[in-house]
C-alpha cells in the first residue's frame, strides 16, 4: 500500500487494527529495521565463499510497483536434528 494511506481516515476504517501511526513513525521504524537486517547479514556473509547482491522488481502499464534487494550468499550449514554438517 502506498504510504500516504497511513493516515487516511477511510482507510483506518477498513483495516482491522485501526491505531493512528504517523507517516514519519513508519518510516523511521522501516530505516531502523534496514540498519538491523543489513547488519545481521554482513555478519553472516562475512564467511561466504561468493555471494550475489540482486534486485528484483516489476512494472505494470508503465509503472514501477515493488522494488527489492536481496542477499544470495554460500554459508556452512549444520543440520540440527542429525547434527552431520554439509556444504
Amino acid at each position: 500500500m502506498p504510504i500516504y494511506d497511513i493516515e487516511c481516515k477511510v482507510e483506518h476504517e477498513m483495516v482491522r487494527f485501526p491505531q493512528m501511526k504517523s507517516v514519519k513513525t513508519v518510516l523511521d521504524t522501516s530505516h531502523h529495521l534496514v540498519a538491523i537486517v543489513e547488519e545481521k547479514i554482513s555478519k553472516m556473509m562475512k564467511t561466504a565463499p561468493a555471494g550475489q547482491i540482486i534486485f528484483d522488481g516489476y512494472t505494470v502499464g508503465g509503472q514501477h510497483y515493488y522494488v527489492a534487494v536481496f542477499a544470495s550468499f554460500m554459508r556452512k550449514c549444520t543440520l540440527i536434528a542429525e547434527g552431520s554438517e554439509f556444504k
